[in-house]
């Protein structure tokens, strides 16, 4: 063993000095050397011909996330065969979320890429799990999709994995979007009165922050909370803090929005329970008309027991919040009349326009 890492170590060192060889006398020919190492990492013979096997079952003949035929890329860690389009928009995703390889240009396949592609199955087997129940907003982008409606779906496919199967969820896959032949707006993502479908105007972060003096639902005074986001009918969730009244949460989450006022927000905050169902810790709707857009907006959430209509962002900025609570308290009183208050979320939203 020694002896292996020794002479692995001496090649490594034969390696680097001929490289900075290289670059004292040319520039260039640094590119050629390394070029030269990469040839040596070059795919096999047998994981080629794996490689296209894969490719030729029927569940691999369309891209896994349009309707585009013969795709000629690899997401190599995702284990789906994609189109040139959509492989463009898994780059922008960063390698972290998708390590996209070409099957045709590409020459330093690695046989665990290959064995990762193998074991998915196909495109097939992999929408089963990416795709296993997508909200009626979402429609499965055509081939000439426009990049907007392509990377929004795309992100929230594997990025916010919005359609990842829940404990009682039944196989709902997407509905196939419209020709853009057929649409009215040929520039645009496929309209309303086409299948039925709701047209979006942009995309709201939603960043759960924090939250204070929550109710307490476990025996020992404290809970497991995690807050439920609704938007339409599209469903994110943040995760569980442990045993805490005055949960904190990192990692924002991303909702298409129409930008109508009727599709409000809904705040559902739950006590995680493994043996029985999840109980309710309050909630609140929160109106999103007049959001504007690329400006981060910080808003106090009341939770209660029920919420009799929404609020609207405008009322639960932290300054006024602050201001009101003070005020409420003094009369006896909570933002939801004589509901009981369940503590508090502190949220930020952020609109962007597709």
């Amino acid at each position: 063993m020694y002896a292996n890492d020794f002479k692995e170590r001496c090649s490594y060192l034969r390696i680097s000095r001929r490289r900075l060889l290289c670059l004292c006398l040319c520039p260039s020919m640094l590119y050629l050397d390394y070029a030269a190492q990469l040839t040596k990492r070059s795919s096999t013979p047998k994981a080629a011909e794996r490689l296209n096997k894969i490719l030729a079952r029927p569940g691999n003949l369309r891209c896994a996330d349009c309707a585009a035929t013969n795709p000629t890329w690899a997401s190599v860690n995702l284990g789906v065969f994609l189109c040139t389009a959509c492989s463009g928009v898994h780059r922008s995703l960063g390698v972290h979320i998708s390590f996209v390889q070409s099957v045709d240009r590409d020459t330093n396949w690695q046989k665990r890429w290959v064995d990762t592609l193998d074991e998915q199955g196909s495109n097939e087997d992999a929408n089963a799990k990416y795709e296993h129940t997508v909200a009626k907003e979402w429609y499965k982008p055509v081939a000439e999709e426009p990049r907007e409606y392509r990377a929004a779906y795309i992100k929230a496919k594997y990025v916010d994995k919005m359609f990842l199967k829940g404990k009682d969820d039944i196989r709902c896959p997407p509905a196939p979007g419209v020709p853009m032949s057929e649409r009215k707006d040929k520039g645009s993502s496929q309209k309303e009165t086409s299948i039925g479908l709701i047209e979006f105007v942009g995309t709201v972060m939603v960043h759960v922050k924090s939250g204070t003096d929550l109710v307490a639902r476990d025996i020992g005074g404290k809970s497991d909370p995690y807050v439920r986001l609704k938007l339409g009918k599209q469903m994110v969730k943040t995760t569980t803090q442990k045993k805490t009244l005055n949960p904190r949460w990192t990692r924002p989450l991303m909702l298409c929005w129409t930008g109508t006022a009727d599709n409000f927000l809904k705040i559902e905050c739950w006590d995680e329970d493994r043996l029985s169902k999840d109980d309710s810790m309050g909630l609140c709707h929160v109106n999103l008309e007049g959001l504007p857009e690329g400006k981060v907006q910080s808003i106090v959430v009341p939770l209660s027991e029920k919420c009799e209509k929404p609020l609207k962002w405008q009322e639960l900025l932290t300054t006024k919040t602050q201001k009101e609570t003070k005020s409420r308290k003094k009369a006896g009183g909570s933002f939801f009349g004589n509901k009981k208050a369940s503590g508090v979320l502190n949220v930020d939203l952020k609109f962007m326009k597709l």
